[in-house]
């Protein structure tokens, strides 16, 4: 009889835990749910860290440059 009860009582209490995070899915983007779809759902690049250390070298020449446009 007691287990039952107490079985309810867990089922209960995980329902609305699962409730909570979808919830906190939906509206805030964050949660256990959230940081389960960011793992499995995001990008992954195939780049090495030579080639990223390229392209942000490549990103402040950029930079620089719009900044010697402005300063004309």
């Amino acid at each position: 009889m007691y287990v039952c009860v107490v079985g309810l009582g867990l089922g209960g209490l995980l329902l609305f835990l699962v409730l909570v995070d979808i919830g906190c899915f939906f509206l805030r983007q964050c949660g256990l749910l959230m940081c389960i779809t960011r793992s499995l759902c995001s990008k992954k690049t195939t780049t090495s860290g030579k080639e990223m250390e390229e392209g942000k070298e490549i990103e402040e020449g950029k930079e620089m440059e719009e900044g010697r446009r402005w300063r004309r």
